[in-house]
């Protein structure tokens, strides 16, 4: 009984320390692998050397896939003066996050069914094909189907980073492992927008994706060289009860048909909230109906496999699952917008550079990582996740709202000062979105809620980054610069104020977007259970044994 408890007990603790939500996602998915973790002696010592180079590697490919979907913003004036279009910019981050979120219910059934080093292995080179196609685009169509194939590639070495760490390392060194891993994605964020600005700045914006090769590569090599002679579990799939299984009986436990359907819904969805205010009314309706239509069937479907389905639907009866789950969600969807939009704000209003735009962009990212870090210490120390979360929404809030009042002559101690509010207010509160969907569950289904969890973030950033733009680029209107995000340097000066004024109203609009969304998860918050952690763990583990109790009668 002990060693089934360990990895969820674990979890929880790397979630609580603020560990990334993508590496607790994951490791939710690898939980139900404890029974197969071979037995080691106490002496036996691990080979530190190897296994620090092993997950040092995935570290960095991780540090490339988390630069990848940072760099975007930053770049989205000079790539919509390259491709000669700035209607599509919406999908050069959307793409990449619904093709990473849409392949999330299959991967970690994949990594379960299949050798977890040629999945990873398959998952690198796609990842590494998708920016080489990056690279070479010329056109906007051709970049948008290259991150999305970048994105499906980025969510298979996500996950099977920290599949592959809880194969090979001591349950001691997770923590270590996680801290790794969480600094490496977190640096990704300070330095991807300045590395790429100043690339796009010089030596052209190609070789942001030209760089990943060579890390893709040492991932590659390391996992293949080094996996198996350190992999501390037997050749048995993630279920350990599962018996040898013929090809087709492993794709049939794939569970597909459920990924599908969502995938078709989230794509639909996309393609009607970037078509809404066109000229075809009847177009974006379908679209929305039909989405709606496909998520029924989806709900229906997973109903209907009861607890064989991917996202068991009794979670969401749940009321401290589903707060948590709408907090991330639309707190998610709120930094998405504003991260799209001020670096675009930067380069149109305040004529940045875009090496510039991405250090000015700075403060709000540092005050976010900060805050994550004494919100980790404050959680673990008080044990409640609620008071942190509604105060993290409400400081974000008054944050989003002072930078929906920027103007073309604020000055630096305006646009600083309330990057930091709004920064600091997400750091506080949208970790502890992950605690919360976790410690509302029992043991058992920690696994599935969070992998909902990390869908419904990724689905809050891909949807609204579409709702933001809609709504900046009808304020723009028909422009006569609009095409290419840069009014500094295509317009005469005797017309540039009046410009920039546009510009920056076409910003405050879409603004409006994130404020909206940010006071949304003030409800949420409120919803999070109040309870200290360690009694909802025991509430918890009282639900397991009596429904153990239960079972054996």
């Amino acid at each position: 009984m002990a060693s089934k408890e360990l990895p969820s007990e674990a979890e929880l603790a790397a979630a609580q320390d603020g560990a990334q939500a993508s590496t607790c996602e994951t490791k939710g998915k690898v939980s139900q692998t404890s029974q197969t973790r071979s037995d080691h002696s106490p002496e036996e010592k691990p080979p530190v050397v190897r296994l620090f180079t092993l997950v040092l590697g995935m570290a960095l490919a991780l540090f490339i896939c988390a630069f990848d979907g940072s760099v975007i913003p930053t770049l989205l004036p000079t790539l919509a003066k390259d491709f000669k279009t700035v209607q599509d910019t919406g999908w050069y981050g959307s793409a990449f996050l619904f093709a990473m979120g849409a392949a999330q219910p299959a991967l970690g059934k994949i990594y379960g069914e299949f050798s977890v080093r040629i999945t990873y292995v398959v998952s690198a080179v796609i990842f590494a094909v998708g920016s080489i196609l990056c690279a070479l685009s010329k056109s906007s169509g051709m970049f948008i189907a290259s991150r999305a194939l970048a994105g499906l590639g980025s969510g298979g070495m996500t996950t099977g980073t920290t599949i592959i760490s809880y194969h090979v390392l001591p349950e001691r060194l997770f923590p270590l492992c996680n801290g790794l891993v969480g600094a490496f994605e977190a640096s990704a964020t300070i330095v991807g927008p300045i590395i790429g600005g100043t690339m796009a700045d010089g030596i052209g914006w190609e070789w942001v994706f030209w760089i990943n090769l060579p890390v893709s590569a040492i991932a590659i090599t390391l996992v293949v060289v080094l996996y198996p002679g350190l992999k501390r579990f037997d050749h048995a799939p993630m279920n350990p009860n599962s018996p040898a299984s013929t090809m087709r009986e492993k794709f049939e436990r794939l569970e597909l048909v459920g990924g599908i359907l969502l995938a078709g819904s989230i794509l639909m969805l996309l393609f009607g909230v970037h078509d809404a205010g066109g000229s075809s009314t009847a177009r974006t309706i379908g679209l929305l109906v039909g989405s709606g239509v496909l998520l029924l069937i989806t709900v229906c479907h997973q109903h209907f496999l009861k607890d064989k389905a991917t996202y068991p639907t009794r979670l969401f009866l749940n009321r401290y699952f589903v707060a948590p789950l709408l907090y991330g969600f639309f707190m998610k969807g709120s930094e998405a917008v504003v991260y799209y939009l001020l670096p675009v704000w930067f380069q149109t209003v305040k004529c940045s550079s875009a090496g510039t735009a991405a250090v000015q962009l700075l403060p709000s990212l540092i005050a976010l990582i900060v805050a994550s870090i004494i919100t980790g210490i404050g959680a673990s120390a008080t044990r409640r996740i609620a008071p942190f979360m509604v105060t993290g929404a409400v400081i974000a809030s008054a944050g989003a709202l002072l930078l929906h009042y920027l103007d073309p002559d604020a000055g630096s101690p305006k646009w600083i000062g309330y990057q930091v509010a709004y920064g600091f207010g997400c750091g506080i509160g949208l970790q502890l979105s992950l605690v919360g969907v976790q410690t509302a569950l029992n043991a058992k289904d920690v696994p599935f809620g969070s992998s909902v969890a990390i869908l419904s973030r990724i689905l809050g950033s891909a949807i609204f980054i579409f709702v933001g733009q809609k709504v900046y680029l009808d304020r723009l209107g028909t422009l006569a610069n609009a095409d290419e995000l840069s009014p500094c340097e295509s317009v005469v000066p005797s017309q540039l104020r009046a410009v920039l004024s546009t510009y920056n109203e076409a910003t405050a609009k879409g603004m409006i977007v994130a404020v909206v969304l940010i006071f949304a998860a003030i409800p949420s918050a409120i919803g999070v259970n109040w309870a200290r952690l360690e009694s909802s763990k025991s509430q918890s583990a009282e639900k397991d044994d009596s429904e153990s109790g239960s079972a054996s009668k």
